[in-house]
C-alpha cells in the first residue's frame, strides 16, 4: 500500500504515514496500489487501473454553508475560518478593518464564493467540500 498524500510505501496497518504524518487514505495525489501520481479528482489510476473513486474522502465541511458564509461575511473571512484557512481569515479581517483596503477583501471574498460554488475550493486539507446535508 502507498500513502495517497506523499506516495511513500507503507504497511496496510498504519494509521498514519511515517513520511508525511497524514492518514494514508486522506490524500489524493498518489495511487494507493502502485504509488503513481494521480490528479485530485481522478477516478481510475492510469498506471494500474485501481478504482480511486471508492477511496475519495470528502471534507466534513459543507459547500453550501461555506458559500453562505462567504456571501454574508466574506469580507471578514469567516468562511476561511470555517474551511480551516486561519491565516487567510486573519488577513481578511485586517484588510477589512483598514478602511482603505476593505474593497480588496470584498473582491477576494467574491472570488472565493465563485470558487466554492464551482467546487474548485476545498478545505485546508485539500479535501473536496461535501454537497449534501447529513
Amino acid at each position: 500500500m502507498y500513502c495517497r498524500n506523499c506516495g511513500e510505501k507503507i504497511d496496510n496497518t498504519n494509521c498514519f504515514c511515517a513520511n508525511c504524518g497524514w492518514d494514508p487514505k486522506l490524500g489524493n495525489s498518489f495511487c494507493c496500489k502502485c504509488g503513481a501520481r494521480t490528479l485530485p479528482h481522478q477516478v481510475t489510476c492510469l498506471n494500474c487501473g485501481q478504482n480511486l473513486a471508492s477511496q475519495m474522502i470528502e471534507s466534513d465541511r459543507n459547500m453550501y454553508i461555506a458559500a453562505i458564509l462567504a456571501f454574508l461575511l466574506g469580507a471578514f473571512g469567516i468562511h476561511d475560518f470555517y474551511l480551516g484557512y486561519t491565516s487567510r481569515g486573519v488577513i481578511k479581517i485586517v484588510l477589512t478593518v483598514l478602511v482603505a483596503t476593505s474593497f480588496i477583501s470584498g473582491i477576494w471574498s467574491i472570488v472565493d464564493l465563485v470558487l466554492i460554488l464551482t467546487g474548485k475550493m476545498g478545505d485546508s486539507k485539500g479535501l473536496p467540500l461535501k454537497k449534501r446535508f447529513d
